[in-house]
């Protein structure tokens, strides 16, 4: 077991795919739980969050048009994040930018996650 984990985290493919989903993660998912909390506190119905869904979704699609927003020298929460707020976790988007030159595949599995995501 110990010696698949140490494969996995020298394999390529699968530090890609961690990237992707940490990527995702930072940009779309802790904003979007952070809102979801914060409606549910303030008793919004989720029915009422359709500016919210439709912001998640153009979203998505800016990240599909151009993936340096969240990878590349210039990439930063203000673009990269739905709520332009800071990364939930810098230390985690810092790792990616300094990983992403040895990661080929990195933005065209990011764009192909964000146009999966973006059919959900």
């Amino acid at each position: 077991m110990e010696e698949n984990s140490w494969n996995a985290l020298h394999c390529t493919a699968t530090l890609t795919e961690f990237a992707v989903l940490a990527l995702y993660g930072q940009a779309v998912s802790h904003p979007y739980m952070h809102e979801i909390h914060s409606a549910s506190e303030k008793k919004i119905n989720m029915l009422d969050l359709g500016p919210l869904h439709n912001k998640v979704y153009f979203h998505i699609q800016c990240i599909i048009g151009d993936s340096t927003f969240l990878v590349g020298p210039n990439a930063s929460y203000h673009a990269g994040a739905i709520d332009g707020q800071e990364w939930q976790s810098p230390e985690a988007f810092t790792a990616i930018q300094t990983m992403a030159p040895s990661l080929p595949h990195l933005k065209p599995l990011l764009v192909a996650f964000f146009e999966g995501a973006a059919q959900t």
